[in-house]
């Protein structure tokens, strides 16, 4: 069963939240339950910055990282690109706007990758 969560920076602090997208453009906000060391768990609600919201793409870089959408990744190769969302419900990786894109899960199925940063933290990284 695939896992569909999201992550988002917080509106509080300059931290990633992951769970459950809800609300409008009005008050965008992640919900889900923080599992502390001790096994217990406690429910939260965070609002979010929406610009910053993507969507776990159910699949891992070589590292066993989530890889979610807007996350840039590099090729055991060195090729680079950006995880992107599509209308048709495809997640695919795209390097510039002047190159084609392809599918992450095709990709996955002949190189290996990790991810080296996201367009919001490390935007810089797409120009290099």
């Amino acid at each position: 069963m695939r896992t569909i969560k999201f992550r988002a920076k917080s509106v509080h602090e300059d931290k990633w939240v992951y769970g459950f997208f809800v609300g409008d453009n009005d008050e965008p906000t992640i919900v889900g339950f923080d599992i502390w060391k001790d096994g217990s768990e406690e429910w939260r609600e965070e609002k979010i910055e929406l610009d910053t919201l993507g969507q776990f793409t159910g699949l891992y870089d070589t590292c066993a990282n989530e890889i979610y959408e807007g996350d840039i990744i590099r090729t055991n190769s060195d090729w680079k690109g950006i995880v992107k969302w599509n209308s048709n419900g495809y997640f695919f990786i795209k390097a510039s706007d002047n190159e084609d894109c392809i599918s992450l899960g095709k990709m996955l199925s002949f190189a290996t990758f990790r991810i080296i940063g996201n367009i919001h933290d490390n935007p810089e990284l797409i120009n290099k």
